[in-house]
């Protein structure tokens, strides 16, 4: 049995990869994260969490 983790990935990759990696992980389509990820990049919350996102997750 495969473990599944959290990480960035390539392939499908707009900018630093997170969102493509949270489609892959949850098996959603990444466009949805990207339109959560940019509803709240008008705050400065949005911002933070995925510069955090993109340094702390690792990269496949």
């Amino acid at each position: 049995m495969s473990e599944k983790k959290l990480t960035r990935t390539v392939e499908g990759k707009l900018i630093g990869g997170v969102c493509s990696g949270l489609g892959k992980y949850t098996n959603i389509n990444p466009w949805i994260f990207r339109l959560l990820f940019i509803l709240f990049g008008f705050t400065t919350v949005g911002v933070i969490v995925y510069v955090i996102a993109c340094l702390a997750l690792p990269q496949e």
